[in-house]
């Protein structure tokens, strides 16, 4: 288990001076990155010296790595643009709270942080002992950008039992190296109350009880876990009012929700499917709006008229209440009209490079022989890949998106597969929101940048957690070798995580 030092609250004040990314203002916003931790400020829209007054909230195990801010203006139909990036170190800050600062007056100066060619300070940082605890404020200068400054302010949490508590705060021969006591926990409680830091706190109580604890002190109840653990539920400061776990759809309006639950018709329903088609049977009922079911039946060799049968006959038996049913081979003509369309506007060009090499060239940033061909010799590849023929049967169609971003969805990705998810935005009741596991995030760009380049409106992307099990598998790939090499009695065998 990684140790965690303790947690940064960074406060994120306010901007001055933004640089004007749309016509005559910006919708700013503020993502903070530490390692693999990400966290973002809401967006202040039109103002280019924007408050936002909010606290993000980063687990520390290693102060060395740097601290990295960016600013973004937030883009409708395109990606974001950015407005400057700026980067800072933590260390005079974790050296500080080493010292034993308890009894100090309040306002009190302990070291001073002056900018320089290595920093991106714009002023003299302090780091002061203020009420009891200790804060650093901080005014960085935007790089890369031609104007802007964002103001900080950094505040220490301590984690019951974390090293900077043990070498800073705690008497060591009280406590015992690894021991925490009730006083403790009953300090770090309130952090479970900050919406930035509940999930950091969640995976710190999580572990530390994996670590061999069954209660948070001693082999009995104590307050401390009655403390804790209505804080963790947040049960404690609900009053009867909607609970803050309870999360919104974005720009979602009551009776105008549509949603789509769409498997793909090559097994049978499964528990991973049955998280999924819950989760949106729940927006749309909380939001007064509809489900549909829709299959993606392109995939003649893997699919059958037995699964979609099953398929609906265990939805229905799960009480979800659908719409109607369509099929993703209705809208092929308005796909193949759509895909013409991105050909002959320079936006998408017909490709006839092996698998393999094609995989290998988007992962080294490689462009495609065929990538510069002429609308004209595109066209004709087109013909023939839509005839099924067999010069068109080794041939796909990419977008010409940028071979170089970092983001490796956007390196011209095959869209003859991609623009097959874009019917949720056809039809005459079109999709508002995608629910969709979060191992697609990193095509969310991909998603919406194919949807401006054929022009249909934006549908909304709602990210939920996968469904991971053990002792057990949910791969339709891997239940039907189990089926397929007689090793079950069938799909509705027992052992399977069917429904």
């Amino acid at each position: 288990m990684e140790l965690l030092m303790g947690l940064l609250r960074i406060h994120v004040n306010r901007g001055v001076n933004l640089a004007i990314r749309d016509v005559v203002s910006s919708d700013p916003y503020v993502v903070i990155k530490m390692g693999k931790q990400k966290l973002k400020t809401r967006v202040v829209n039109k103002c280019v010296n924007p408050e936002w007054n909010e606290d993000l909230t980063l687990s520390i195990a290693d102060p060395t790595l740097p601290i990295h801010l960016l600013v973004y203006d937030k883009d409708t139909f395109s990606l974001d643009d950015k407005m400057g990036d700026a980067e800072f170190e933590i260390g005079p800050f974790i050296e500080a709270l080493k010292m034993r600062l308890a009894g100090l007056p309040s306002g009190t100066i302990i070291t001073k942080v002056h900018p320089s060619r290595q920093n991106c300070l714009a002023e003299e940082s302090r780091i002061l002992w203020t009420d009891g605890k200790l804060v650093q404020n901080l005014c960085l200068r935007l790089r890369n950008v031609e104007s802007g400054e964002i103001e900080l302010q950094l505040e220490w949490i301590d984690i019951p039992g974390s090293r900077v508590h043990f070498v800073g705060h705690v008497d060591n021969t009280r406590h015992g190296h690894g021991h925490v006591d009730i006083d403790e926990w009953l300090e770090y409680a309130p952090v479970l109350s900050s919406s930035s830091a509940f999930e950091n706190a969640c995976k710190y109580v999580d572990e530390y009880l994996l670590g061999g604890h069954t209660f948070l002190v001693g082999h009995n109840l104590s307050i401390a876990d009655v403390a804790i653990w209505p804080g963790l539920a947040d049960v404690s400061k609900s009053g009867g009012s909607k609970s803050s776990s309870e999360v919104d759809l974005p720009d979602a309006e009551i009776g105008k929700v549509l949603l789509r639950f769409a498997p793909e018709p090559s097994g049978y329903l499964h528990i991973g499917h049955l998280k999924a088609a819950l989760l949106k049977q729940y927006f749309a009922q909380r939001y007064q709006g509809q489900v549909i079911v829709r299959f993606d039946d392109t995939n003649p060799a893997k699919e059958s008229n037995e699964f979609v049968e099953n398929l609906l006959k265990d939805i229905e038996a799960l009480g979800i209440k659908y719409e109607t049913v369509m099929y993703t081979s209705d809208y092929f003509p308005q796909l193949i009209e759509m895909a013409e369309n991105l050909i002959r506007q320079g936006k998408a060009y017909v490709d006839d490079t092996p698998r393999e090499e094609m995989q290998k060239e988007r992962m080294d940033g490689i462009e495609s022989k065929c990538r510069n061909n002429s609308v004209e010799e595109n066209l004709k590849l087109w013909k023939e890949l839509i005839a099924g023929s067999e010069r068109g049967l080794q041939c796909c169609v990419r977008g010409k998106l940028d071979m170089q971003e970092p983001n490796k969805s956007l390196r011209d990705p095959v869209i003859t597969v991609a623009t097959q998810f874009l019917i949720i935005g056809l039809g005459p009741k079109g999709i508002t929101h995608a629910l969709r596991s979060s191992e697609y995030h990193d095509r969310n760009v991909q998603y919406y940048r194919i949807q401006v380049d054929m022009g249909i409106r934006k549908v909304h992307i709602y990210e939920f957690s996968r469904l991971n099990m053990v002792y057990t598998v949910l791969s339709k790939r891997k239940l039907l070798w189990f089926v397929q090499n007689g090793r079950v009695d069938g799909w509705g065998d027992p052992h399977f995580p069917t429904v």
